[in-house]
């Protein structure tokens, strides 16, 4: 984006550096100039937004991985021993605090 703002005036260079609307109003304004500054501000804008969802897109695969990692597979539930009420163990009185 550098090269297509250095010809012009420092207010317009630094709003086309700043944000593609305006970079995109001003390429709109400028007659000859303002297709290479269109065509630079695109460019630096697709090239920001991959960037972007490159480093999005880890950081999802990067949570995926802990999740599998450190969160349990089953419910605690699901882990307990199936047992019929007539296999409950008894507590005996010492153990119930009495």
């Amino acid at each position: 984006m550098e090269p297509a703002v250095t010809a012009l005036p420092p207010a317009v260079a630094a709003a086309a550096s700043d944000s593609i609307g305006a970079a995109l109003a001003a390429g709109g304004r400028l007659g000859a100039a303002g297709p290479a500054l269109v065509a630079a501000a695109r460019v630096a804008y697709v090239d920001a937004m991959t960037l972007a969802l490159l480093v999005a897109a880890g950081v999802a695969v990067a949570g995926g991985l802990l999740a599998l990692l450190f969160l349990p597979s089953r419910a605690a539930a699901e882990r307990a021993p199936d047992l019929e009420p007539s296999e409950t163990p008894e507590l005996e009185p010492s153990r119930m605090g009495g």
